[in-house]
């Protein structure tokens, strides 16, 4: 190693102080995503948790069916979605509870928010006298289908006819097949207490991230590295 007064030559085993550019390839915070084809079906069934095939995943059914907010909240972070107005809020809230980083525990208040607009406009209805409509109002999908939109915009085909009706209709099995997607595409495993103190622990370990027998085979080549292509 050359300096202005002469050579420096460093012992052996010292480490040597090198110049020059650190150079990233992927953004710490890019979601993780699979490049699927246009119009790809989903790895499971939306309608009842897979045709009720709930044994597939025993664990994440129960997560979804009992805790499906908790759910949505994690996929929606391994995806990066965006539950407010812009990126530099979605990490506002602290960690607390069942939620085990910032932008997790950001994206269930926001749907807690959502759920409170909700029974405000139920009571609204009901107030003025139309109680007929207020049980059909529901302002949470408006939220939770932006995680369903991410991945239709990804290439996975648009189900129910718009991902708000996915989500409005039927919003427990809806974040079971995004669970699914996560989960045994991605391959990126939930660390809810509630899905891993509860559900595992009542239902048994399930299978292993990638390991779920999906109804459709050519996702079991799909690797968790972002942009990794299904074949």
């Amino acid at each position: 190693m050359s300096t202005e007064k002469g050579t420096y030559q460093a012992p052996a085993g010292a480490a040597v102080p090198v110049k020059g550019e650190v150079i990233a390839t992927q953004p710490a915070s890019a979601p993780i995503a699979a490049t699927v084809v246009a119009g790809t079906p989903w790895p499971v069934q939306l309608c009842c948790y897979d045709n009720c095939n709930c044994c597939a995943d025993l664990p994440l059914c129960c997560y979804a069916a009992w805790c499906a907010p908790c759910l949505w909240a994690e996929a929606a972070e391994y995806l990066q979605v965006d539950t407010l107005r812009s990126p530099q809020d979605a990490e506002c809230c602290q960690p607390c509870c069942c939620c085990t980083s910032a932008r997790c525990a950001t994206n269930y208040w926001a749907l807690m928010g959502y759920s409170c607009a909700t029974s405000l406009a139920q009571s609204l209805c009901n107030a003025m006298g139309c109680q007929s409509i207020s049980g059909f109002i529901n302002l949470a999908p408006v939220l939770t289908m932006r995680s369903r939109q991410q991945l239709e915009q990804q290439g996975l085909a648009v189900e129910c006819g718009h991902a708000y009706c996915a989500d409005y209709w039927c919003p427990s099995c809806s974040a079971y097949q995004q669970g699914v997607y996560v989960k045994h595409v991605l391959k990126q495993d939930f660390v809810c207490c509630t899905y891993q103190s509860c559900c595992k622990q009542t239902c048994g370990r399930g299978p292993a991230p990638g390991e779920m027998q999906l109804t459709l085979p050519r996702y079991a080549a799909v690797t968790a590295q972002p942009g990794a292509a299904v074949v």
